[in-house]
C-alpha cells in the first residue's frame, strides 16, 4: 500500500519537530518516505539519526525502495550502510526483490555495495527469479558479478528450468550461451525441455529440438516431452511433437502411452488428435466406453 498524504505531512511534522523515529499508524517514518519516493524527506530523516533498518512489518525503507525502483532512496539508504540482507517473511531481500521486477539500476547499487549475487531467498537466488521473471538484462548483470550458473532451489529447479517453465526464449538463449547444458537434471529428473512442454511452450521445445535435445528424453518417471505435451487442454505443442517424430507409443513408469495420460486428465482435443495420428486404444478405455 502507498503511503497517503496525510502520512507523509505527519513524516514531514517529525521531522520538523526533529523526532525521526516515532511510528505513524505502525511505520516509521522513514520507511513511509522511502516508499514513497521522497528523496528529500529521505535525507532528512536520515540526517536526523533516523536507523535505516528499522523494521515495519516484515520490510524495511531499503526494501521498499528496491521493489518500487526507488533508485535515488536507494543510493542515499546505501550510503548509510542499510542492512542489505534483511528479507520479508520469505527471506526476499532487496536484490531479490529487485531481479524480480528488473530493475536494473536498483540491481546494480547493490551489487556495487557488495550483495551476495547468490544469496537465497525461498524461492531462490536473484539469477533464478530474474530467469523466471524472463528479466534478461538483469540476469547478465547478475553473471557478470559471479551468480552461479547452477544454483537450484531446494525443489531442483536452476535457472535455466525457471526460464523454460516461463516461456523466457530470450533468457533460455542466453543461460545456453553462457555454458548452461540443456541436459541439467532438476526435480524427478525434469530437463529444460521438459519443463517448456508440460508448460506449453512450444517455441522454446523447438528451440531445444534445433540444438539437438532427444525428442525422447526421459524424466525420473520416463515421461518423454510427449507425456506432458499430452496434460495440457490445447493440442498444438501434441502435433508439433508427433510432427516431429515423437513416439506415440511410448510408455511411461506406469506403463501409460501419451493417449492414456490424456484420457486419464480428460483432454478431448489431445485424445482426438492422438486417436486420429493412429494411437492405440487402450482396451480398459474402449470398454469404459471412453473412446
Amino acid at each position: 500500500m502507498s503511503p497517503t498524504t496525510s502520512d507523509l505531512d505527519k513524516v514531514r511534522q517529525l521531522v520538523a519537530a526533529g523526532t525521526p523515529d516515532e511510528r505513524i499508524s505502525g511505520q516509521t517514518p522513514l520507511y513511509i518516505a522511502a516508499s514513497a519516493n521522497q528523496v528529500d524527506l529521505v535525507q532528512q530523516l536520515l540526517d536526523l539519526g533516523a536507523n535505516p533498518d528499522e523494521i515495519t512489518g516484515f520490510s524495511t525503507p531499503l526494501l521498499q525502495a528496491a521493489m518500487r525502483n526507488h533508485v535515488e532512496v536507494v543510493r542515499l539508504l546505501l550510503a548509510k550502510d542499510a542492512d542489505m540482507t534483511i528479507g520479508d517473511d520469505e527471506a526476499l531481500a532487496p536484490i531479490h526483490a529487485a531481479s524480480y521486477s528488473g530493475h536494473v539500476d536498483v540491481v546494480r547499487l547493490l551489487l556495487e555495495k557488495g550483495v551476495d549475487p547468490n544469496s537465497r531467498a525461498m524461492i531462490g537466488t536473484p539469477l533464478q527469479i530474474a530467469a523466471g521473471a524472463g528479466k534478461v538484462t538483469v540476469a547478465e548483470l547478475l553473471l557478470e558479478h559471479g551468480a552461479r550458473l547452477d544454483c537450484s532451489t531446494r525443489y531442483g529447479s536452476t535457472p535455466i528450468h525457471d526460464a523454460a517453465r516461463g516461456g523466457h526464449l530470450d533468457m533460455v538463449r542466453l543461460l545456453l550461451e553462457k555454458g548452461v547444458s540443456p541436459q541439467l537434471l532438476g526435480y524427478s529428473g525434469y530437463t529444460a525441455i521438459h519443463e517448456a512442454a508440460s508448460s506449453g511452450h512450444l517455441e522454446i521445445v523447438q528451440f531445444f529440438l534445433e540444438r539437438g535435445v532427444d525428442l525422447e528424453i526421459t524424466t525420473e518417471f520416463r515421461m518423454t516431452p510427449l507425456h506432458l505435451a499430452s496434460t495440457l487442454r490445447d493440442s498444438e505443442l501434441v502435433q508439433f511433437l508427433l510432427d516431429r517424430g515423437a513416439n506415440i507409443e511410448a510408455q511411461n513408469a506406469k506403463g501409460e502411452t501419451p493417449l492414456q495420460v490424456a484420457l486419464r486428465l480428460g483432454r478431448p482435443k489431445v485424445i482426438q488428435l492422438l486417436q486420429d495420428r493412429g494411437a492405440s486404444t487402450p482396451a480398459a478405455a474402449a470398454q469404459n466406453g471412453l473412446m
